[in-house]
């Protein structure tokens, strides 16, 4: 495995997420289309999912790992009491970049051969990147439904 070749994708996944976030704030993002999921609600699973790694390694989480089990899991309704502030999300999907690629730039071939309940740390890192590429679509399309411009011209 070539983990540079994940770090690019990250980075590029990254890239085009910080443009699908381009309108939303604080009164569209708990909005969401009937039986689809909200801003907030993917930008916390990407958050959550970002960690995934960091917790099976046994390194530090930015989130606590029962919060970070709210949104490993298949997707539930947002509770009111559950959602974090915006501002908040988006200083969390910084931080949750940065630990990730701190991860990445450091994993040896032995942290990558660690098993987890998902499979090896490699091959979930490697599903994590088309998973996250996969919600950034999720919310380039979620901002077409709630009238926000296409991030496509």
């Amino acid at each position: 495995m070539h983990i540079s070749t994940i770090q690019m994708q990250y980075g590029m996944s990254d890239g085009y997420l910080q443009t699908a976030l381009e309108g939303f704030n604080t009164s569209n993002a708990t909005q969401h289309p009937q039986g689809g999921n909200s801003a907030t609600w993917l930008l916390s699973h990407i958050i959550a999912t970002r960690q995934a790694p960091l917790m099976f390694t046994g390194s530090d989480t930015l989130w606590q790992p029962e919060h970070l089990q709210r949104w490993l899991r298949d997707p539930e309704p947002l509770q009111a009491d559950e959602a974090l502030a915006w501002d908040q999300l988006l200083s969390d999907l910084e931080s949750s970049k940065d630990a990730l690629m701190g991860f990445l730039a450091s994993a040896d071939d032995a942290t990558l051969d660690i098993d987890t309940p998902a499979g090896k740390v490699s091959e979930v890192i490697t599903f994590l990147a088309a998973h996250e590429a996969y919600h950034v679509g999720q919310l380039a399309m979620l901002r077409r439904v709630l009238g926000l411009p296409g991030v496509l011209k």
